[in-house]
C-alpha cells in the first residue's frame, strides 16, 4: 500500500512540474510580437469559405461516350470492293480491342485469340500483318481460314473512315470493316 501511495505522489509531482514548465514556456513569449485574437482568425476563415465556391466533382467520361478507336469492338460487317461479305463467323462474335498504351489490337476469333501491332495517325491506321495467335486445335477448318482472312482484312485497312459513339468504320483499298462498341 505504501508503494502505491508513493507512486501516486511521484506521478502527481511529475505532472505538476510538467505543467509549471509548460506555463513558464508560454510566459516567455516576447511582448513585442503581435498576437492575433482567436475570434479574428475564425472570422477570416468563415469569410474565406463564403467566397470560395463548393468543390465540383466532374463526372468521368465513360468509354462509350469517347469517340476514339480505343476500346472493345465487335465486327458487324466486312465489305470487299463495296459488296458485303457473308460472315460465317457472325455467330462466333469476333472482337477487336484497340489498346491505347501498347498500340496493340487484340483479336478474339472463333477458335484462337491473337494480337497485332498498329499505328494510328489522325485518320490513318496501319495494322501489321504479322499477328501472333494462339494455336489451339479447331474442329472446324473454316474457323482457321477466317482467322487468316481476318488478318488479311485488318492489314488492308488504311483509313479511319468514321468514329461515332458506338460505331467505327475502317476502310482500305479492297476491304472495309464496320465495328460496334461493346
Amino acid at each position: 500500500m505504501k508503494t502505491v501511495v508513493y507512486l501516486i505522489c511521484f506521478i502527481s509531482l511529475v505532472a505538476c512540474n510538467s505543467n509549471k514548465s509548460s506555463n513558464s514556456t508560454s510566459n516567455n513569449i516576447d511582448d513585442s510580437e503581435e498576437l492575433v485574437p482567436l475570434e479574428k482568425v475564425e472570422a477570416q476563415t468563415e469569410e474565406a469559405e463564403e467566397i470560395t465556391e463548393p468543390n465540383v466533382v466532374a463526372e468521368p467520361i465513360s468509354e462509350e461516350s469517347n469517340s476514339s478507336v480505343y476500346g472493345k469492338w465487335s465486327i458487324v460487317s466486312i465489305k470487299q470492293s463495296g459488296k458485303t461479305v457473308e460472315l460465317p463467323y457472325k455467330d462466333w462474335d469476333m472482337q477487336l480491342t484497340f489498346e491505347e498504351e501498347n498500340e496493340n489490337v487484340s483479336i478474339k476469333s472463333p477458335c484462337n485469340s491473337g494480337s497485332c501491332a498498329y499505328v494510328l495517325n489522325n485518320d490513318k491506321i496501319t495494322i501489321q500483318s504479322n499477328c501472333g495467335f494462339t494455336e489451339m486445335y479447331c474442329e472446324e477448318e473454316q474457323k482457321n481460314k477466317w482467322e487468316k482472312k481476318l488478318v488479311e482484312v485488318l492489314s488492308n485497312q488504311t483509313d479511319v473512315e468514321s468514329i461515332e459513339k458506338n460505331t467505327l468504320r475502317l476502310k482500305g483499298p479492297e476491304y472495309s470493316i464496320e465495328l460496334r462498341r461493346i
